[in-house]
Parts: structure tokens; C-alpha cells; sequence
């Protein structure tokens, strides 16, 4: 319980401090240097589909060697994508499946 109230400090204080110079009008880029990496992030994507086809070979619980925190995020779009244009992307998220399946199982 300690280590997660300190962490909360230094998140909110890191925070603040990001706040502080955006609003001295320091680039947000430049601003962004100070905060530890496990904040939230949000981003926008956009692709094509064969684009997205390979995104989610490279990335996703299809490929064993992506980063699994990536995977997760990836995992999310693919099922999306696999629910709104099946002909597509089905195929791709039913491996990905498979292969979480079979992760969960030898843990």
C-alpha cells in the first residue's frame, strides 16, 4: 500500500510539473520529457487496409514476439476490426486467439 501511495505522488507530482511548463508555453514535446512512462497515453492511427492487416500480423497476440503490452492495445483493435469487416481481418484475430489461448495455458 506504501509503494503505490508513493507512486501516486510522483505520477500527480510529474504531472504537475508537465502542466507547469505547458503553461510557461514550453513545447509540449519538449514538456513531455519529464514524465514517467507509465502514464496514459492516447494516439490516433490511420491506415489502409492492407496496412492494417500487417499492423496487426506485426503486433498483436498473433505475432508471439510483439510486446505484450502492445499486443493488448493492438488485440482491441483487431477485434474491432474483425467484428466490422470479418472478410478481412477474422482469419488474423482467430489466430491471435489461438495463440493467447495457448500463452494463458502454459502460465
Amino acid at each position: 500500500m506504501l509503494a503505490s501511495m508513493i507512486c501516486g505522488r510522483a505520477i500527480q507530482a510529474s504531472e504537475d510539473s508537465y502542466l507547469a511548463l505547458i503553461n510557461d508555453k514550453v513545447p509540449p514535446q519538449i514538456a513531455r520529457s519529464i514524465l514517467p512512462t507509465c502514464l496514459k497515453t492516447e494516439f490516433f492511427v490511420t491506415a489502409n487496409p492492407r496496412e492494417w492487416r500487417h499492423i496487426f500480423k506485426m503486433r498483436s497476440s498473433y505475432n508471439t514476439k510483439a510486446h505484450p503490452q502492445i499486443q493488448e492495445i493492438v488485440d482491441i483493435a483487431l477485434e474491432k476490426m474483425a467484428y466490422e469487416v470479418p472478410v478481412l481481418y477474422a482469419k488474423i484475430w482467430e489466430k491471435a486467439l489461438e495463440e493467447r489461448n495457448k500463452k494463458k495455458e502454459n502460465k
